[in-house]
């Protein structure tokens, strides 16, 4: 990936940015689609968190930016 000098960005450089956010985006609704409500809710230990946890902090923290 190709080192920014500046604050400022070129239009490849934001095409590609988009494009891979987007790509991933696609990517991580393609993961949790079609899991059960008991694959959803499930922690595998004490502490950790369920998938349902980790997509709820994205949405939060995407909502943020």
């Amino acid at each position: 990936m190709e080192a920014l000098s500046s604050s400022a960005i070129s239009p490849v450089q934001r095409s590609r940015a988009v494009a891979e956010l987007e790509t991933s985006r696609e990517a991580f609704f393609e993961a949790t689609k079609g899991l059960s409500a008991a694959q959803w809710r499930f922690q595998p230990s004490a502490g950790q968190w369920s998938i349902a946890e980790c997509c709820e902090h994205v949405a939060i923290v995407e909502a943020l930016h």
